[in-house]
């Protein structure tokens, strides 16, 4: 789970490295979040030399300290399949979504489930890796 103030990574191609959680989207007292939970988020740290982030649009766009929304992907802690089989990740990671909840890179760069997938099904279009 994911809580407020957590810095996590971002695991699309819009060229940010870092973010940091401010704000759990759903309620008001909520303050974690796990897998296919929304958050608003700050950036943290950008990739400079990322290809997108060539054109003054995207510099401006995720300049930081900007706010956006984005989706939990991966989180450090135990999820359960109905099948009886536990998953973990390493690292917590998130990826940058529009109001639309359509990702604003194109390209993930982690290992998505099924699950999550059948949920979001244009974020499992732009991935390669689902277990």
């Amino acid at each position: 789970m994911i809580r407020k103030g957590s810095v996590v990574y971002c695991v699309d191609n819009t060229g940010v490295k870092l973010v940091k959680v401010f704000q759990v989207i759903g309620s008001r007292h909520r303050r974690k979040a796990n897998l296919g939970d929304f958050v608003f988020v700050i950036i943290r740290a950008r990739n400079l030399k990322a290809k997108n982030m060539k054109s003054e649009k995207q510099l401006w766009r995720f300049r930081r300290g900007s706010v956006h929304r984005a989706i939990v992907v991966n989180v450090n802690s135990w999820h359960y399949r109905s099948i009886g089989i536990y998953i973990r990740w390493t690292q917590n990671a998130v990826i940058m979504v529009d109001r639309k909840k359509t990702p604003l890179g194109s390209r993930i760069n982690a290992t998505l489930t099924k699950e999550f997938l059948t949920t979001f099904p244009a974020i499992g279009s732009i991935c390669d890796n689902i277990v």
